[in-house]
C-alpha cells in the first residue's frame, strides 16, 4: 500500500512538473533547460557581468519564434537599437518606460501579468537602487508568482543582487572573470569579456552549476 501510494505521488509530481521552454541561447538553455512556462526567473549580477546582454539574448531568441513580450523599463535603460543588433524583433515588444518610478514598475507588472497576453515579462530592476528595493514587501514577488500559476508566461527580473527568495523558481547568478579591452588608455573599446553563471535556485549540487561562457 505505502509502494503503490509513493508510485502515485511521484507520478502526480511528474505531471505537475512545470514546462519549460528554450530560449534560443544555447549556453543558457543547456545550463538551465531554459525558462519555465508559468514561472519567474531571477537573474542577477554587478555591472559588466553580462546579465543585461543575457537578457536581451533571451528576448530576442524569444521575439524570433513570435512571442510578444513585454519590457518593463524602470530606468528608461533599453536601447531599442542595441536591441536590434542582437536579432531583438522589435515589432514583438511592448516597451513601458517608468522614469525611475518604482512603484509605477511594479504596478505595470501586476496588469501584464495579470493580462496573461504575454509570452514573456521581463521587469528591469538592474539600475535601481538596493535602499528603495529594500523597502519592496515580498508579497509582491509571491503576487507576482501566483498570477503566473496556469499560464504559458514567463517572467524575467533583471537585478543586480538575488532577492526574491522562495518567489523565483529560477534564480541565476553572473559574476564577471576578466574583460578584454583594445585600444589607447584615453579611448578603448571592449573587445571580450567572461562570465560565470551560477544556479542559485533551485537548489542543486554546487559541483555541477558552474559554466563559462563569452558574451
Amino acid at each position: 500500500m505505502i509502494a503503490h501510494g509513493v508510485r502515485n505521488l511521484r507520478e502526480l509530481s511528474e505531471l505537475q512538473k512545470p514546462e519549460k521552454q528554450e530560449t534560443g541561447v544555447a549556453a543558457f538553455d543547456d545550463f538551465t533547460g531554459g525558462l519555465l512556462r508559468g514561472g519567474v526567473c531571477e537573474i542577477s549580477g554587478s555591472e559588466s557581468s553580462g546579465k543585461r546582454g543575457l537578457a536581451l539574448a533571451i528576448l530576442g531568441g524569444l521575439t524570433r519564434r513570435n512571442y510578444i513580450s513585454a519590457i518593463v523599463d524602470m530606468s528608461n535603460a533599453f536601447d531599442p537599437e542595441s536591441a536590434a543588433k542582437v536579432g531583438v524583433n522589435l515589432n514583438k515588444i511592448l516597451w513601458i518606460r517608468c522614469g525611475g518610478d518604482l512603484q509605477k514598475a511594479l504596478l505595470i507588472t501586476d496588469h501584464l501579468l495579470q493580462s496573461k497576453l504575454f509570452g514573456l515579462v521581463w521587469l528591469d530592476l538592474s539600475l535601481c537602487d538596493e535602499r528603495s528595493l529594500n523597502v519592496v514587501s515580498s508579497s509582491f514577488w509571491f503576487r507576482f508568482k501566483v498570477c503566473l500559476q496556469n499560464t504559458k508566461s514567463s517572467f524575467l527580473v533583471l537585478l543586480t543582487h538575488p532577492r526574491l527568495r522562495s518567489a523565483a523558481h529560477q534564480s541565476i547568478r553572473l559574476e564577471r572573470k576578466f574583460l578584454k579591452w583594445n585600444g589607447a588608455t584615453n579611448f578603448r573599446l571592449l573587445e571580450n569579456c567572461s562570465s560565470e553563471m551560477r544556479q542559485i535556485r533551485p537548489v542543486f549540487d554546487t559541483r555541477d552549476l558552474v559554466l563559462r561562457a563569452l558574451w
